[in-house]
């Protein structure tokens, strides 16, 4: 199991009983979540959500299966024992808000605190770094019925981040709410995320769900989907996005900062614009729906990559473009391991060809060398501030090598091997 795997369900069962009858709810479910990942669970009534966020949040336990968090069994656990876990690991946020009416906002924030046995005065100042967080240090000495709905489910997360969890679980936060609030909220969570928490959330609502960076679609107890969604997390109608600005050899910056066309950021985001349009190509002769899917998330990871090349890092804008996580990395090492475990050893040189497909992941893999040089060049110039965006495309290259090699094999086409011609 992987170091940054934080949530590990294999095989969930979950029954409840009607005298004798067993109801079954949860059917098998099988699912990983990785540390720091942003994750919206989804499914019409009856479809098993709440009883997943349920033994997720170890507020029950499964009728069978394995549900290892953070690297321990929490599966079959006592009463007490999972008590002592959701207070460490987790925090949560109800839609509900389930303030208690007689305390105030800090002492309602700083109420874990009180089970994990940490003096008043510590758990008060505790309490007020995170208000301060959320905004609300202000309000921090008025009770729920003196606040709104929008700053009630701040105090709500305050609480929840008070422990410093390993996780946040967040049951409907915006069913209360209105659109406006609804989007401060969600604002908060995906601040929250970007500070290396990792955030689960159930859903019924579309439009929250795509603050998430994947999806999980239940129905009928069992997983329906498993969706990456595109997370780039900002309006794009707000924006002054990157065109031509008809100016003599200049072009604008996401901010509105113009800078000259050969200017090396405007390189390396053309290179990886380029790349993300073959890497669509190859999506769309891809023979195989597994790898289509991955190129399609490939494509989600580039646009973001893009994204924040053709930002200008020193304007506000910049903090609301999501940086990648280890997660994405650590897709792209899985599919190069399972691909290659099918595909003989590499003795010699290869010459790309017999096939469009193979041909054009070489393509792929070529231009993406050539973005991470220049990527490279620009870090050196300029900081990124991403530090995984030059790993990523260095794993990616090697993907494209392997996928390359693995299209050749599903579609039945030997390779040829490079023979140097001999000197005369």
């Amino acid at each position: 199991m992987s170091v940054n795997m934080i949530i590990h369900l294999d095989r969930i069962q979950k029954s409840y009983f009607m005298g004798k009858q067993a109801v079954p709810v949860l059917k098998g479910i099988s699912l990983e979540i990785l540390k720091n990942e942003y994750v919206a669970l989804m499914g019409p009534s009856g479809s098993g959500k709440s009883t997943l966020m349920n033994i997720l949040g170890c507020l029950d336990s499964p009728t069978e299966g394995t549900y290892i968090l953070n690297g321990q069994d929490v599966s079959m656990m006592p009463d007490d024992d999972l008590a002592e876990v959701r207070n460490k690991e987790i925090g949560f946020v109800f839609q509900q808000f389930n303030l208690l009416p007689r305390l105030t906002a800090a002492e309602n924030v700083a109420l874990p605190l009180v089970y994990a046995g940490i003096a008043r005065k510590i758990r008060i100042e505790m309490a007020m770094d995170v208000l301060e967080k959320v905004s609300l240090t202000d309000r921090s000495h008025h009770k729920p019925n003196e606040l709104s709905g929008g700053q009630c489910q701040r105090v709500a997360i305050a609480r929840a981040l008070v422990n410093n969890p390993s996780i946040i679980l967040a049951d409907e936060p915006t069913g209360n709410l209105d659109s406006k609030t609804s989007i401060e909220i969600m604002e908060i969570f995906n601040a929250i995320q970007a500070g290396g928490n990792t955030v689960v959330l159930v859903t019924h609502e579309e439009d929250i769900s795509k603050y998430a960076h994947r999806v999980v679609r239940l129905k009928d107890g069992i997983i329906e989907t498993d969706k990456r969604t595109g997370y780039i997390i900002f309006s794009v109608m707000s924006l002054k996005i990157y065109t031509k600005t008809g100016d003599a050899g200049k072009t604008s910056l996401l901010g509105g900062t113009k800078i000259p066309k050969s200017n090396i950021r405007i390189e390396a985001y053309g290179n990886i614009d380029e790349l993300n349009s073959f890497v669509g190509l190859l999506r769309d002769q891809y023979p195989e729906e597994r790898g289509r899917a991955v190129l399609r998330e490939i494509q989600d990871r580039l646009f973001t990559i893009g994204s924040a090349l053709a930002c200008d890092p020193h304007k506000e804008i910049a903090l609301k473009i999501p940086d990648l996580v280890e997660g994405d990395v650590l897709l792209l090492e899985r599919e190069i391991d399972e691909m290659s475990a099918v595909l003989p050893a590499l003795k010699s040189f290869i010459l790309p060809g017999g096939h469009i497909v193979v041909s054009t992941a070489h393509i792929c893999r070529c231009v993406c060398r050539r973005a991470e040089r220049i990527t490279v060049e620009l870090d050196e110039t300029e900081a990124l501030g991403q530090p995984l965006i030059i790993m990523y495309l260095n794993r990616l290259s090697d993907y494209l090598f392997v996928l390359a090699r693995f299209a050749g094999h599903l579609l039945g086409v030997g390779e040829t091997e490079w023979v140097p011609r001999k000197g005369s």
